[in-house]
C-alpha cells in the first residue's frame, strides 16, 4: 500500500506539474497576444500624431549667386507636440528650404514655417496653422532607456509614409563625430531615408527620441539607426518656442576626454570626466580661477561618464546661474564655484577657435626635434604675441612623438602644466615626470585645430 500510495502521489505531482505547465503556456501566449494586441493600440494612438514633410530646397545656380529647385521633393517625417500645430523634425531635413508641407495622418495637408534650427543640433521646430486641434504626443524621459528595451520607429521611408518599424534599444550615447555633443541612441529599428525627424516610442507611447541617421553599406537599413535623445531634442525644443533660439549654456573652457594614456600622465585613476586643453579671454572659466590641465570629476553633483556627457550638462544648464565644479589640480581635488554664461553666438560652432590666454605654469624625452616658436609659426597659428612655446622642427618616423600624433609644425604650450619656452624646458619637464614614475606624460600642443593634449612616452629617446 505505501509503494502504490507513493505511486499515486508521484503520478498526481506529475500531472499537477504538467497542468501548471500548460497554464504557464497558456499565461505565455496570452501575454504574447497581448504584446501584439498591444503593438496595435499603441500604434493606433500614436499614429495619428507622426506626419510626413515634403521640402524643396534651392541650391546655388552655376557661376552665380542665383538659386534654383534642387530638381525635386526632399522627403522627412515629423510628429507634433502641440494640439496648436507645433511640430519636431530634424535640422537637415529642412535646412535650406523655401517650401514646407506638412502631411497629416488623416491626408490634411498644411504648409509650415520654421521657427528654428540651430546649427548645434540636429532639430527643427516646425510651427502649422490647422483649423482644429491636432492629435499630440509626449516626450519620455530619455535618461531612463535601457540597452534591450523595446521600441517603435514611426515614419515616412522613401515616402511610404506611416510606417511602422519594431526593435531595441541596441546601444547607448554613441558618438558620430557630427556635433561635441553628441549622445545618440542605436536601435535596430528598421529606418531608411525618409525616416529622418521621425519620433522612437517606448512601450508607453512617449517619444524617447528622434530619429536622426542609419549606418550602412548599402544606403537602405542595416539595423543601424541613431536617434536624437528626447532630453536633448526637449532642450533645443523649449528654448526654441520660448525664445526662437536655443541659447546652450557656456564656461568657455576647451574640454578633451581623458585617455588612458592621459590619466597616466596626470596621475589620476579614471578616465571619466574631461581635461581643460584651453581657457577664453574674458570667460567665465578664466573668473572662476580655472587652470589648463584641470580635470573636472563632476558638474554641481553629477559625474560625467565623458567629456560629451560634461559639454552637455553645460549646454543645458540654466543661464546666470552658479554652480560648482568638482576638479582635479595637481595631487588635489577642489571645489570651484563657476556661473554659466549664454554661449556666445558669434562662436556657435561645432570647433569654435580660442583666443589663447597665457596659461598657468610646471614638463622625459620627446624623440624628436625641437626649435624656438618662429614668427612664421606663431603667424600660422594666429598665436597672441605674449604666448610662450616651443616648436616642432620633425618627428621621426615610428617615434613615441610620432605615435602620439605630434606633427612637424606643432608647437608645445605646456608639460604637465608648466609653460615651456625652450627646448630645454621640455626636456627638463619630460625627464621629470619619468623621474617620477609616470609611463605618460602630458604635453598641451596647438596646431591648425586648436589646443589639446596629448600623452607621450618618458621612455622615449631624447629630444634634441
Amino acid at each position: 500500500m505505501r509503494r502504490e500510495s507513493a505511486t499515486t502521489h508521484k503520478h498526481g505531482r506529475l500531472r499537477v506539474l504538467m497542468l501548471a505547465g500548460l497554464l504557464s503556456l497558456c499565461a505565455a501566449a496570452s501575454r504574447a497576444d497581448e504584446g501584439a494586441g498591444g503593438y496595435a493600440d499603441l500604434v493606433g494612438r500614436v499614429l495619428p500624431s507622426v506626419v510626413n514633410i515634403s521640402v524643396r530646397k534651392a541650391v546655388p545656380a552655376a557661376g552665380g549667386s542665383e538659386t534654383r529647385d534642387s530638381g525635386g521633393v526632399v522627403v522627412g517625417s515629423g510628429f507634433i507636440i502641440d494640439p496648436a500645430g507645433y511640430v519636431v523634425t530634424n535640422r537637415h531635413v529642412v535646412v535650406d528650404s523655401y517650401s514646407i508641407t506638412v502631411g497629416l495622418s488623416d491626408g490634411t495637408r498644411l504648409v509650415a514655417h520654421v521657427v528654428g534650427h540651430p546649427p548645434a543640433t540636429d532639430i527643427a521646430l516646425l510651427k502649422v496653422d490647422p483649423d482644429h486641434p491636432l492629435p499630440a504626443v509626449q516626450f519620455g524621459d530619455s535618461e531612463k532607456i535601457r540597452v534591450g528595451e523595446r521600441v517603435l520607429a514611426i515614419g515616412n521611408p522613401l515616402g511610404l509614409g506611416g510606417t511602422v518599424t519594431a526593435g531595441i534599444v541596441s546601444a547607448l550615447n554613441r558618438d558620430t563625430a557630427d556635433t561635441p555633443y553628441d549622445n545618440y541612441i542605436q536601435t535596430d529599428a528598421a529606418i531608411n531615408h525618409g525616416n529622418s525627424g521621425g519620433p522612437l516610442f517606448n512601450m508607453r507611447g512617449e517619444v524617447i527620441g528622434v530619429t536622426s541617421a542609419i549606418f550602412s553599406p548599402t544606403a537602405g537599413s542595416a539595423g543601424l539607426g541613431m536617434v536624437l535623445p528626447a532630453d536633448d531634442a526637449k532642450f533645443a525644443v523649449t528654448e526654441l518656442r520660448e525664445f526662437g533660439r536655443v541659447r546652450p549654456g557656456w564656461i568657455g573652457a576647451r574640454l578633451q576626454q581623458v585617455t588612458p594614456d592621459l590619466s597616466d600622465a596626470f596621475g589620476v585613476t579614471t578616465t571619466r570626466g574631461a581635461l581643460v586643453a584651453a581657457i577664453q579671454k574674458s570667460s567665465p572659466a578664466e573668473a572662476a580661477g580655472l587652470r589648463v590641465g584641470d580635470i573636472i570629476s563632476k558638474f554641481a553633483d553629477r559625474t560625467p561618464t565623458d567629456v560629451r556627457s560634461l559639454m552637455r550638462m553645460i549646454a543645458e544648464s540654466p543661464l546666470n546661474s552658479e554652480t560648482i565644479l568638482t576638479v582635479h589640480r595637481g595631487d588635489s581635488d577642489m571645489k570651484v564655484p563657476i556661473t554659466v554664461r549664454e554661449y556666445p553666438p558669434a562662436m556657435m560652432v561645432a570647433d569654435f577657435p580660442f583666443e589663447l590666454s597665457k596659461p598657468p605654469t610646471e614638463s622625459g624625452d620627446l624623440g624628436l626635434r625641437l626649435q624656438p616658436l618662429g614668427a612664421s609659426t606663431r603667424a600660422r597659428l594666429q598665436l597672441p604675441a605674449d604666448t610662450q612655446g616651443v616648436e616642432v622642427a620633425s618627428v621621426p618616423p615610428g617615434s613615441a612623438a610620432d605615435r602620439a600624433g605630434l606633427r612637424t609644425g606643432d608647437v608645445v604650450l605646456q608639460v604637465l602644466g608648466s609653460v615651456v619656452a625652450t627646448p630645454s624646458d621640455v626636456q627638463k619637464g619630460l625627464q621629470g615626470a619619468h623621474g617620477r614614475g609616470r609611463a605618460e606624460s602630458g604635453l598641451l600642443i596647438v596646431d591648425s585645430s586648436g589646443q589639446r593634449w596629448v600623452a607621450l612616452s618618458t621612455s622615449a629617446e631624447q629630444a634634441r
